[in-house]
């Protein structure tokens, strides 16, 4: 996890605001021209992406304001490995449909073995539990091919029906961030997650007692269309991450 504010090198923080950033939040400075956009995005993404997110996310900042002074950026990086691996031997380009008479192909991990796998009939939907080796398992929710999943949802329109109508407004107010006294408001607030899934695991599964059951017992289920995803931490049952999968290979 880390946390870091980019901030035009033509402004003046108040050092209280500083101190509190970086005692609470672990939260460093980095001064950037932004009066210079292309040089602005350069630094900031040679940051976001060797600094912070392993080469992860490469882009932070497409768009900058001319009135932008402050932009705060957050990261979790998790990375696990299955408790038991995928055999790579096993992977197959197979198609995956994005949308009705629309499919791609990809890489599609494959493996035999008793899972846990149930299906949800009030949800419509399959659900795949994969453990990690680290106290932290992956949840694949399947729903029935008939039901969709909608495009990304904008937090500028989201977060005012939660509560917060005035948080991309001047008189948001607010204040003890900088020493000069122009107004300040919240501009965007942009969320992006990226997901790579491979075959690497802890050990491989004993599948010799599979080999005596005829190939009937083993009806193959795939995610083979646009499904959800949540990681979330054994015991204290935290999320870790949360989102969907629209398209395998669509890169932001």
């Amino acid at each position: 996890m880390g946390s870091i504010r980019f901030v035009d090198e033509r402004q003046h923080l108040a050092q209280r605001f500083v101190d509190i950033a970086q005692n609470l939040y672990g939260t460093e400075v980095s001064l950037i021209p932004f009066g210079t956009k292309q040089v602005a995005r350069e630094q900031m993404d040679h940051f976001a992406s060797k600094m912070m997110t392993h080469y992860k996310i490469r882009k932070l900042a497409q768009e900058l304001a001319p009135d932008t002074v402050l932009i705060l950026a957050n990261c979790i990086f998790f990375k696990g490995t299955w408790k038991i691996l995928f055999d790579l031997k096993l992977t197959e380009i197979r198609p995956f449909s994005v949308s009705e008479g629309v499919k791609v192909l990809v890489p599609m991990m494959q493996q035999p073995g008793w899972f846990q796998l149930q299906r949800f009939y009030h949800l419509h939907s399959y659900v795949l539990r994969l453990p990690y080796i680290c106290h932290a398992s992956a949840v694949f929710i399947l729903p029935d091919a008939e039901f969709t999943l909608s495009g990304t949802s904008q937090l500028e329109q989201f977060l005012p029906s939660m509560g917060m109508p005035d948080i991309f407004r001047y008189r948001v107010g607010i204040a003890g961030i900088s020493l000069q006294s122009i107004p300040m408001k919240i501009s965007r607030a942009v969320h992006r997650g990226e997901l790579t899934v491979d075959e690497t695991g802890a050990e491989a599964e004993d599948t010799s007692a599979f080999q005596f059951l005829p190939r009937s017992h083993f009806p193959p289920f795939r995610f083979n269309w646009p499904f959800l995803l949540l990681m979330f931490e054994e015991g204290s049952g935290n999320l870790l991450f949360m989102g969907k999968v629209m398209n395998p290979v669509a890169k932001s």
